[in-house]
C-alpha cells in the first residue's frame, strides 16, 4: 500500500475544492478463468472541503473509507456549525 495526498480542484483548476489522503492498493483476483489486478484508492487520513468562496466548509477523518473521530462543519462565512463525531462510519452524537 502507498499513502498519497489528493487535491480536487474546481473546473478551472483556480480553487481547491478538497484535500483527502488515500491509500493505493492492489487488488487480485480471477474472473472468468482470467487472472486480473485492478488499482484500489481508498480515502484514509484527514479531509478537508472547501466552499466554493474559499472558506472551510468541513474537516474531518477518514479510516479506510469510513468517517471516524471529530468531523467539524462550518458556513461559507467561516462559523462553526456543528461537531459530529463518527465511529467506523457510524455517527455517535
Amino acid at each position: 500500500m502507498r499513502w498519497e495526498t489528493y487535491y480536487y480542484f474546481d473546473n478551472d483548476k483556480k480553487q481547491v475544492k478538497e484535500i483527502f489522503h488515500h491509500l493505493r492498493q492492489m487488488k487480485f483476483g480471477k474472473r472468468d478463468g482470467v487472472d486480473f489486478d485492478t488499482i484500489l484508492y481508498i480515502k484514509h487520513g484527514p479531509y478537508l472541503k472547501y466552499h466554493p468562496n474559499g472558506r472551510l466548509e468541513c474537516s474531518g477523518y477518514y479510516h479506510y473509507e469510513k468517517p471516524d473521530s471529530i468531523w467539524k462543519r462550518y458556513s461559507a462565512e467561516g462559523q462553526l456549525l456543528g461537531i459530529d463525531r463518527y465511529v467506523n462510519g457510524q455517527k455517535v452524537n
